[in-house]
Formats: structure tokens, C-alpha cells, sequence
């Protein structure tokens, strides 16, 4: 993993909760999509007893065809959701063991998008050393970030 690489993880690391919440909710209403999906097979079914077991209405067949997209859907928001828990938690096990000023500029120059100088002035430091403290910051970050990419 490269310096850009990490970077990118801290700068995405505080959208990660609500990108989680953003694929819950898709995945709870995809969810009861399904569960209303399964219904109308079911009542399909019970009204069609001792009939033919061949699907073959075409509006029998498309309500298969939107279940089988809702299987795919869910499949997709739970994938993500475990990819961006795991992400979420490795890089929290990571910053712990940062000191609360390296903390400080991570949080003033990645996620409050601070200029150096800014940086600088927040954690009372010359902006050049606040830059070469990044360097070693993004290293430690690195030896603990415990996340395959």
C-alpha cells in the first residue's frame, strides 16, 4: 500500500457510516420488496392447486424474474455493508494508536480538508514540519491498518 492509498482510506473513512446506513436502508427496503415479491408468487400458487406447476403466465414469469433481481440486490448491499464495517474498523484500530496530535492534523488536513498552513496554526507547529509528520503518520497508519484492499 502507497502513500495515495492510504490517503484515500482517510479521507473516505468518515463517509463510511453513512454510506453503511445508506446500504441498510436499500437493503431493509429491498427486503420487504422481496418479502411482497414472495406473496404474490404464493398467492399465484395456493390460487392455482392442483393445477399445472409450469410457469406459464407471463406476468407469473416477470414477478420470478423481479424476485431473482431482489436475491442479486441483497446479495450486493450485504457484500458492501461487511466490506465497509471492515474497513470502518480497521482503520478505528489503526488511528488508536496515533498521539492525539498526529490525530489532530489527520483529522485538520483529511477530514476538515485543511491547507498545511492552517494545519499548522491548529496544532501550533510549522506547516513543513506538520508535512514531514504526515510522512510518519501515513506509516504507522499503514503497519496497523489490519484491511486487505
Amino acid at each position: 500500500m502507497n502513500q495515495t492509498q492510504i490517503e484515500r482510506l482517510l479521507i473516505e473513512y468518515p463517509e463510511l457510516p453513512y454510506r453503511i446506513k445508506e446500504l441498510t436502508d436499500k437493503l431493509l427496503l429491498t427486503l420487504a420488496l422481496k418479502n411482497n415479491t414472495q406473496d404474490t408468487l404464493r398467492a399465484y400458487k395456493y390460487s392455482h392447486e392442483g393445477k399445472s406447476k409450469i410457469i406459464a403466465n407471463p406476468v407469473l414469469e416477470a414477478v420470478q424474474k423481479s424476485l431473482d433481481i431482489h436475491e442479486e440486490s441483497i446479495k450486493y448491499y450485504q457484500e458492501h455493508i461487511k466490506d465497509y464495517t471492515k474497513r470502518q474498523l480497521a482503520m478505528e484500530k489503526a488511528l488508536e494508536n496515533l498521539l492525539p496530535v498526529e490525530r489532530r492534523i489527520i483529522d485538520l488536513r483529511y477530514w476538515k480538508r485543511y491547507e498545511w498552513e492552517g494545519v499548522g496554526r491548529a496544532v501550533h507547529y510549522n506547516p513543513n514540519y506538520c508535512r514531514e509528520l504526515r510522512n510518519g503518520i501515513l506509516i504507522k497508519i499503514w503497519q496497523n491498518y489490519d484491511y486487505i484492499i
